[in-house]
């Protein structure tokens, strides 16, 4: 498996960034409600913005296409008092393992290589390219009396899942790759996606400490979007089945609202 190092740690960076980020409202004169969220946790209504980095193992068909890959996504949601919350996440996928690399093989010469334009010996490296992108409602069990924000998480939902074999020859003129001609090639597929999650979350205002993580499984109900493969001549409409397991973690950025007993709009404040 080769994983991509620089892009990892350029994400986990940042994500260390906004987790130690705060945002304060303007100094003026202390409230009730800036006095409670000095000392207690709050349990109130809140908006949650993560950002996230995911592990993908393929599962089904998908596995029989590609290796492993990485991916990094950002979503929101929220949260009533009552634990439930509703919620959306977008994720980009990417990874360097294409067990599927025999798509070019119509186009290698009697010599047993890949040609290019010029006459030279072609060079072109595969990549699993994709993104997926869902809604989902879940609840939040609270197991910290003290902290009301931190508990394990349960999440359902249903989506929509895309992916490819991207193809990159920078060195070689290959005509049969190029000007729209490689969709033939790239097996495009995509369609509706059912998910699950379980994972756990430490929120905490007073320490400035907002975390998740946990395992997701994905079903993807595909099918090959170009129709038609050039490498196969054959019409590609079957359905497919492409399933995910992925391991997630991430970092939260709460926003608080105060209002509970009080008038409406009382306060916000992010954490």
């Amino acid at each position: 498996m080769r994983v991509s190092v620089k892009p990892v740690l350029l994400f986990l960076i940042l994500l260390f960034g906004l987790g130690t980020t705060l945002f304060s409202q303007t100094p003026g004169k202390k409230s009730r409600a800036q006095n409670k969220r000095l000392t207690t946790e709050p349990h109130l209504p809140v908006v949650q913005i993560d950002f996230n980095y995911a592990f993908h193992q393929p599962m089904g068909l998908l596995n029989e296409r590609f290796t492993n890959f990485n991916g990094v996504g950002i979503g929101a949601s929220y949260r009533w008092e009552s634990k439930v919350l509703v919620g959306f996440n977008f994720g980009a996928m990417w990874g360097g393992g294409v067990k599927e690399n025999n798509t070019l093989d119509s186009l290698i010469g009697p010599s047993g290589n890949l040609i290019d334009n010029n006459g030279n010996l072609a060079i072109i490296r595969l990549f699993s390219r994709g993104y997926h992108t869902d809604a989902f409602v879940g609840y939040l069990l609270n197991t910290r009396k003290k902290n009301p924000n931190s508990g394990f998480i349960f999440r359902v939902g249903a989506g929509y899942l895309e992916h490819k074999i991207k193809y990159q020859h920078t060195l070689n003129i290959m005509p049969q790759l190029e000007n729209g001609m490689y969709k033939g090639y790239d097996r495009l597929t995509s369609g509706f996606m059912l998910t699950q999650f379980v994972g756990y979350q430490y929120s905490s205002y007073l320490k400035r400490i907002h975390f998740w993580g946990g395992i997701e499984l994905s079903e993807g109900f595909t099918k090959n979007r170009r129709g038609f493969n050039y490498d196969t001549r054959q019409f590609d409409t079957k359905l497919r089945k492409d399933n995910l397991l992925t391991f997630r973690i991430g970092i939260m950025i709460p926003i608080y609202r105060y209002g509970r007993g009080e008038k409406e709009g009382t306060e916000i404040y992010f954490d």
